[in-house]
């Protein structure tokens, strides 16, 4: 389950009103951690690590890749695609403070 507070919510509405995208849903998703084998500047091995995290964002669904309808939930007035796969979550709670999507989940 995902819910939207005041702040969230009126921020994505903006979001997807002004998105020239066709068809505008808005993605929750849990980004597992990754990691990339990068070269210094100097020649060196070093590790990137982009860890794991939540993602707020507007997308378009893809007719053929979707999300299909059935993907999707309605939360208020916003339709929303939420994927939680590997974050242990059930239920998260979006805000949106000093210009970013905060995700708090429960288990």
């Amino acid at each position: 389950m995902v819910t939207f507070t005041p702040d969230a919510h009126a921020e994505l509405k903006l979001r997807v009103a002004a998105s020239d995208k066709p068809d505008p849903v808005v993605g929750v998703y849990w980004l597992v951690a990754q990691f990339d084998l990068l070269r210094s500047p100097e020649g060196n091995a070093v590790w990137k690590e982009d860890p794991a995290r939540w993602a707020v964002f507007v997308m378009h669904r893809d007719p053929e890749f979707g999300p299909r309808d059935e993907q999707l939930i309605c939360v208020g007035d916003l339709r929303v695609h939420f994927s939680a796969e590997d974050s242990g979550a059930t239920d998260v709670t979006v805000d949106f403070t000093d210009g970013q999507f905060r995700v708090q989940s429960a288990v």
